[in-house]
């Protein structure tokens, strides 16, 4: 130690040994009080004054304790019952004392880093007699070990890096109160450990207790921020727990982005519940009543018009389409998501014939989402054709429909692609009223696609299916193994659809009591299981 001792620099150098021998031995057998060490260790009396009713010497004593069991290798678990954290700010130490416990306490510190006790180093960020600048330097070291990729960061389950941190949020509790300024990247880096383990709940009670600390944010912190909602929403699909998050930071430090991204989370299953409507209306009332947000902004249009989307309410989308077309700040992405949104709608609602006409004046602005619209106009026709009574009817439609798709999928792969099936001629009959009115909305959308080249996917196959095996029971197994090899051709990124489709297909088989051909549907499907990354 660099800072000269009060007390124990005038003891002789043999009362020195012979005290810190004895010490060591004491502090080993699991004594770890200066005061219990002290008499046991039977001071000598030549020393001057030698009692210990001062706090200078029992914190003068507990460091010359700590400096040789340092030495000696003593286990890191007894040197932290040694080191007695305490919450209270030191009060009339010596100034060499107080410099002498923290050079002590930052090497404890390190070897409880060093033996993997990462818990117990995030424990000793807590104690009052640092200076403030060591909790956050100390909390870099124990990032930079946690954010070390090794499979067994530490033996015992009690030290891990997920019981670390938690112990991290505590210890700056205390922090929070009397420290000065906490570093953004320091600070980023603590959610990015969080959110890395899934514990988000964490963060929202980190942001919410050190965002005091964090003197000068910028706009690349803001974005940082952002990023971190992102990720909740669409990779952790944790819409929940970004809006807790969201509402545990300072009002201005959200952005648009962050309500966009929470707000625009959407499922194939809408979110319900009373939580789901609780956080949705903090979150439209922070829109509405935060100075910065108030603003209008592209994100927080194409947010509002999501959530209405996912309610169906088709007069309130519409007025959010012309809002967002009136925004100057909207990106072709953003207007492509929210054609579709509207196309959705509106099919939803029951008015497939107005969903078409949108798509036939909007599709050439959506390219990345025609995909999307091709399935979402099928799913509408396919249910307009329930209207249709009649198994003939319904034949007739899903045929066009089939072949439709199959020419779709022709033009969009480059791959030889099987010719089309020869399927049974139908009876001659006339379609009914209803299915007239089918047809037609089919013969727009064929030409919506043969015009901006719409391309189907595996979900398209999996409507067809679906649909063939329930009402159309002239088209045979082939038919059914044709439109599966519609389907992407094999490689990594493809494994996932095709896994779903054969299932699909298998219990399309399975159900029109085609032994043979389901079993060949199963094998496949145990073939694509194992390529299907959990």
């Amino acid at each position: 130690m660099t800072s000269r001792a009060v007390w124990t620099a005038t003891w002789p150098a043999h009362v020195r040994g012979t005290f810190l021998l004895r010490g060591v031995a004491l502090v080993q057998s699991g004594v770890h009080r200066a005061h219990c060490i002290a008499s046991d260790s039977m001071l000598p009396s030549s020393s001057p004054s030698c009692g210990l009713h001062t706090p200078s010497r029992r914190n003068e004593l507990q460091c010359l304790l700590l400096d040789a069991a340092l030495r000696t290798q003593t286990p890191p678990a007894d040197l932290l019952y040694l080191c007695h954290i305490t919450t209270d700010v030191p009060c009339g130490l010596p100034r060499a004392v107080l410099q002498r416990q923290r050079a002590a306490l930052f090497r404890v510190f390190c070897a409880q880093l060093s033996a993997g006790r990462f818990k117990d180093a995030a424990y000793m960020l807590r104690d009052a007699r640092l200076r403030p600048s060591q909790p956050k330097h100390m909390l870099r070291m124990l990032l930079r070990r946690l954010g070390q990729h090794v499979s067994t960061l530490s033996a015992d389950p009690g030290q891990s890096a997920h019981a670390a941190l938690r112990e991290t949020l505590r210890s700056f509790g205390y922090d929070c109160a009397r420290r000065g300024h906490l570093d953004t990247q320091v600070f980023l880096r603590v959610l990015d450990h969080l959110l890395s383990r899934h514990m988000h709940t964490d963060m929202a009670h980190w942001a919410q207790s050190t965002a005091i600390m964090v003197p000068h944010p910028d706009p690349p912190f803001y974005a940082a921020l952002a990023a971190l909602v992102h990720r909740m929403t669409s990779t952790h699909r944790a819409p929940i727990q970004a809006a807790a998050f969201i509402e545990a930071l300072p009002p201005a430090w959200r952005t648009h982005a962050m309500y966009h991204d929470v707000l625009v989370y959407d499922r194939e299953v809408y979110l319900a519940g009373q939580e789901s409507m609780d956080w949705r209306k903090r979150l439209w009332h922070d829109l509405r009543t935060i100075p910065h947000l108030c603003l209008p902004s592209a994100q927080g249009v194409l947010a509002q018009l999501s959530a209405h989307a996912h309610c169906v309410h088709k007069d309130r989308v519409w007025s959010d389409w012309l809002a967002l077309e009136r925004q100057k700040d909207a990106s072709p992405e953003m207007r492509a998501r929210a054609i579709w949104l509207v196309t959705r709608t509106f099919v939803r609602a029951g008015h497939t014939r107005l969903a078409v006409r949108f798509a036939e004046r909007h599709a050439s602005s959506a390219p990345a989402q025609g995909t999307q619209l091709l399935n979402t106009l099928l799913t509408g026709i396919l249910e307009n054709t329930r209207k249709c009574r009649s198994v003939h009817d319904r034949t007739c439609v899903l045929r066009h429909m089939y072949e439709c798709v199959w020419q779709a999928a022709r033009r969009s792969q480059a791959n030889t692609m099987p010719t089309l099936p020869v399927l049974p001629e139908l009876v001659p009959s006339a379609p009914s009223r209803a299915a007239q009115r089918v047809l037609w909305l089919l013969a727009r959308v064929e030409r919506l696609i043969n015009t901006h080249a719409l391309c189907p996917n595996v979900h398209t196959l999996q409507l067809l299916i679906r649909a063939a095996t329930k009402w159309d029971a002239s088209m045979d197994s082939q038919a059914l193994w044709d439109m599966a090899a519609l389907a992407p051709p094999r490689s990594p990124h493809t494994h996932r659809m095709r896994y779903t489709l054969f299932s699909e297909l298998a219990s399309a088989l399975q159900r029109r009591a085609d032994t043979r051909s389901a079993r060949r549907a199963r094998a496949l499907l145990r073939h694509h299981r194992r390529r299907v990354k959990p």
